[in-house]
């Protein structure tokens, strides 16, 4: 696997050639948190579930935009990336440096928030796929024709999650989520660069940071991840402020 494929988004756009971002822009209506008028049954009645930072169950087996809550993503100052070989390195902090990224070349407020809430739905199962594996259980599918269980999972969590913080949209438009999709690629070949054993050399990206990755601790990177959602999402921030313990 090169230092430029990541998981994010399926083959189709990873070979999608990108030019310049696009231009800054403050016109996206805020972030809401629309009710979910489905009927809802507890967690537990709706299949299996595990539970989350807070003590909520998550039923990864059919999640609804409810079962999703800020105060949860907590946990992800503590899921490692690249399977633990990148140390103590998370995919909040991932999420973190990348806001950064995406702020300093201009991408537009609500492309900022959805790179911010990509790696969102991960808090919960099947959580932070290896790259290689999800490179092949895709080749698998293709090659088959049947619905990998795992990836489908990974889809009704991601879209429950992006549903129920109002970014469904830019994930469901190919522009938008290729944009997304670019920073991620740049972030890994960054990651990769400074974390992993043989990948010093590896070729850089465009929108790679240029200063080395050292792991944060995970208070700080919880802190930094709570500003952004105080300036991006005020209904998201208040929830992820009842996490705190």
């Amino acid at each position: 696997m090169s230092a430029t494929e990541t998981p994010l988004v399926p083959p189709s756009i990873l070979a999608t050639l990108l030019g310049p971002p696009s231009p800054p822009s403050d016109t996206a209506a805020p972030c809401a948190l629309p009710e979910d008028p489905r009927p809802m049954l507890r967690p537990s009645e709706r299949g299996p579930a595990h539970t989350l930072w807070t003590g909520r169950s998550w039923p990864f087996t059919c999640p609804t935009p409810a079962d999703v809550h800020a105060a949860d993503w907590h946990g992800l100052a503590f899921v490692n990336r690249y399977g633990g070989a990148a140390g103590a390195y998370s995919v909040m902090e991932h999420l973190v440096r990348g806001i950064e990224v995406a702020r300093a070349i201009g991408l537009s407020r609500r492309l900022v928030l959805a790179y911010g809430l990509h790696d969102v739905p991960e808090v919960g199962a099947p959580s932070d796929l290896l790259g290689p594996l999800v490179a092949h259980l895709q080749r698998h599918e293709a090659r088959t024709g049947h619905t990998d269980e795992a990836l489908r999972l990974r889809a009704l969590a991601e879209d429950a999650t992006w549903e129920k913080c109002g970014v469904l949209d830019v994930f469901r438009d190919q522009d938008q989520c290729a944009i997304v999709h670019r920073l991620d690629v740049a972030m890994c070949a960054a990651e990769k660069r400074d974390l992993l054993p043989g990948w010093a050399s590896a070729a850089a990206h465009p929108w790679s940071p240029r200063e080395v990755i050292r792991p944060m601790d995970p208070r700080t990177v919880r802190l930094a991840y709570a500003k952004f959602l105080e300036e991006f999402a005020p209904p998201l921030a208040r929830e992820f402020a009842e996490g705190w313990r």
